[in-house]
């Protein structure tokens, strides 16, 4: 089976092994790869620019987790430029990182950072983004991650965290999954890609159920935890502090 679906195409030029989908690959096409790849990107991104208004305090300095490309810090310090004091961008792709500083090269109050993010030293903040990021970091470290989160928000701060997700029951799991196989092969994707980009991602991606990711940041010491956003297998959560 494995000699079967070694590098095969995923997407354009994108080839990849049995569980060996990494970012470093696919940094060069990733922003026309994702938006085809996840249903509503670009709506949840709006939703992360509203949302993020509602907890800007005096000390305004903001986190993103997994910048990528830069193109929703771009899109963030567009829209709320003057309200930010410190944009910070943290991605463990050094080949993302350096199309992220590009992008951003005109703006003055943003710095990317090639770090672990479950290894950085958060400084005081007034809320966290990570969109589509935690799914990729091993259970433990996501622990971890999100303590560190919550212990360097302040008061009133936030967590906005978009995930992809397992379903709660196998019969809502398994419908989902046709679902979502049906959005892919209506963005273009063969049904060979896509069984390509599945087999790829064996135990890089590391969803949870929507209880689970609810539960992860109720541990932390988040007491209001809210699912503002689903599509298919895709949530977004505000979980403040």
């Amino acid at each position: 089976m494995k000699e079967e679906i070694q590098k095969k195409k995923v997407n354009g030029n994108l080839q990849f092994s049995l569980g060996q989908w990494n970012f470093k690959d696919a940094a060069e096409g990733f922003d026309h790869h994702i938006l085809k790849s996840i249903p509503a990107y670009t709506f949840g991104q709006n939703m992360v620019l509203q949302l993020a208004t509602f907890f800007f305090q005096e000390n305004n300095c903001v986190y993103e987790l997994g910048c990528s490309t830069g193109i929703l810090a771009e899109k963030f310090l567009k829209f709320q430029s003057n309200k930010i004091d410190r944009y910070i961008g943290i991605d463990n792709v050094s080949e993302m990182v350096a199309l992220a500083k590009k992008r951003l090269s005109s703006f003055a109050n943003v710095e990317v950072v090639c770090s672990e993010a479950s290894e950085y030293d958060y400084e005081p903040c007034c809320l966290f983004i990570s969109y589509y990021t935690l799914q990729f970091i091993e259970i433990e470290k996501r622990k971890k991650l999100i303590q560190n989160m919550y212990n360097s928000l302040l008061d009133g701060g936030a967590a906005i965290i978009f995930e992809k997700v397992l379903s709660e029951d196998s019969y809502c799991q398994d419908m989902t999954n046709q679902l979502y196989f049906s959005f892919k092969l209506d963005n273009g994707f063969s049904e060979e890609e896509i069984l390509n980009k599945m087999f790829s991602l064996q135990g890089v991606l590391r969803p949870l159920t929507t209880s689970e990711n609810i539960q992860l940041l109720k541990n932390a010491g988040f007491k209001n935890v809210y699912l503002v956003f689903r599509s298919l297998c895709f949530d977004g959560y505000l979980a403040v502090k």
